[in-house]
């Protein structure tokens, strides 16, 4: 019965809508599943929207979607600048703007949700299982047979990094926990509750387990902050997020983590415990003992990491303006890296650092600029009861999430990471008022 009034009202719509539709929530499924097909599903999704005149009437009327225009046509002529400027780095100018260029993509996703709340929370919830279907693809399973402490090796799981794993399962604990009183009331019979219950359960469970298989102390880092902040923000929410609803909910998520916590406590006393060193010479002050390597020549991650944040300042400063290029950190580290060890790097483990030297100081204004008109279009639609209080938060942690990782790692020209800001910028973006004049709400 309810498979047949979704599909009656997915035949409800327009045709061009109906395409948009079907091809976002594929997108999402495939986003960390399947690269491949993720990007086919974005090429129907696309031009499916850019077809469209309605589409132009309502993108053109939002201010932050002509920041990103104007954002995109200084990424162009700073590239077509830079290839005079350094032209043996044309290859790496022009493939690095491209993948900047394509975080525009965010657009299309977030028209085809016009802020409609029925569309986001399926799209969230399709996204959450398409992303354990693609890392439970890559487990490597035969080592559950064997003597193997599996949950001590540090796993990235079909991921270009162990980073990313570790975020993005960080990002699955946190929308689990803000929308478990939703998700619960979901259920309206003791059955489907329980059924309910366990699923959540199974993949909050996976979503811990995965933040400390990734093994990232950045990641470990950015959720303690983001607790604290959940925790304030919960204060200034307080009667509208029904804290007697999350109760049982935090209760849940800290025995939980606590058990997961004492399953994997070698693993996390080991990684906190490495470079205590480096750890104690930034505390103290005394930055000149910090070094990039141990007396092994092994990398030491902090370490490694203060020397290139003093290596792209120290560039970003020959032209703190326009940057260098948005293709300049590969070429120029394989060029100019003062510490040349065994591992090449393609970038400074710093988005910040990155943008500067990349776009210099318009550049990062400008996406400063897109972040912050984000923010206001979601809380504007929070005042105008247009936007729940669970997804406000929701949204504003994992956007948060990142910024927090950004401190020590650079995704943004990542596939992965592209489809993150796709997800949650486009449900950000899709609450703008130019997109209240697409006529009726839609139906489905």
């Amino acid at each position: 019965m309810i498979a047949k009034k979704l599909l009656d009202k997915l035949r409800a719509l327009p045709l061009t809508e109906r395409i948009a539709l079907i091809a976002m929530f594929a997108f999402v499924f495939f986003a960390w599943d399947s690269r491949t097909k993720a990007a086919i599903s974005f090429l129907i999704l696309a031009p499916t929207c850019l077809i469209s005149r309605q589409f132009w009437q309502d993108i053109r009327q939002s201010h932050l979607i002509w920041v990103v225009g104007l954002l995109l046509l200084y990424i162009l002529l700073r590239t077509l600048s830079s290839l005079f400027e350094n032209p043996d780095y044309i290859y790496f100018q022009l493939k690095d703007a491209w993948r900047l260029a394509l975080l525009a993509g965010f657009i299309c996703m977030a028209w085809v949700l016009r802020g409609h709340q029925t569309r986001i929370f399926a799209a969230l919830a399709i996204a959450l299982l398409g992303f354990w279907t693609g890392r439970l693809q890559k487990f490597p399973w035969h080592v559950l047979s064997g003597d193997t402490q599996w949950w001590q090796e540090r796993m990235q799981l079909g991921l270009p990094s162990e980073i990313a794993f570790g975020q993005y399962s960080a990002a699955a604990c946190i929308g689990l926990i803000i929308l478990a009183p939703r998700i619960f009331a979901m259920g309206r019979q003791l059955a489907a509750k329980l059924f309910i219950a366990v699923v959540w359960a199974l993949f909050l469970a996976l979503s811990m387990q995965g933040i400390f298989l990734s093994q990232s102390r950045g990641t470990w880092l950015s959720l303690i902050i983001l607790a604290v902040l959940f925790l304030f923000a919960g204060a200034v929410f307080y009667k509208q997020l029904k804290p007697g609803n999350y109760r049982s909910v935090f209760a849940a998520a800290i025995i939980g983590m606590l058990f997961i916590g004492f399953f994997n406590y070698e693993t996390l006393l080991q990684r906190v415990t490495t470079e205590m060193d480096t750890a104690t010479e930034l505390v103290s002050g005394n930055l000149q003992d910090i070094a990039p390597y141990d007396a092994q020549g092994n990398v030491k991650s902090i370490g490694i990491r203060y020397h290139m944040m003093l290596f792209g300042i120290e560039h970003w400063k020959k032209n703190p303006l326009f940057g260098l290029g948005p293709g300049i950190t590969q070429p120029l580290v394989k060029d100019e890296w003062p510490w040349q060890g065994v591992k090449i790097y393609s970038d400074l483990h710093n988005a910040f650092i990155e943008i500067l030297l990349r776009l210099g100081i318009i550049g990062f204004v400008l996406i400063a600029l897109i972040l912050l008109l984000l923010l206001r279009i979601g809380w504007r639609a929070h005042q105008e009861g247009r936007m729940s209080t669970d997804l406000l938060i929701l949204l504003y942690a994992e956007i948060a999430l990142h910024l927090l990782g950004a401190l020590t790692n650079f995704r943004m020209l990542n596939y992965d990471w592209r489809y993150y800001w796709f997800l949650f910028a486009g449900i950000l973006l899709s609450f703008d008022r130019s997109f209240l004049t697409a006529g009726k709400k839609p139906v489905l």
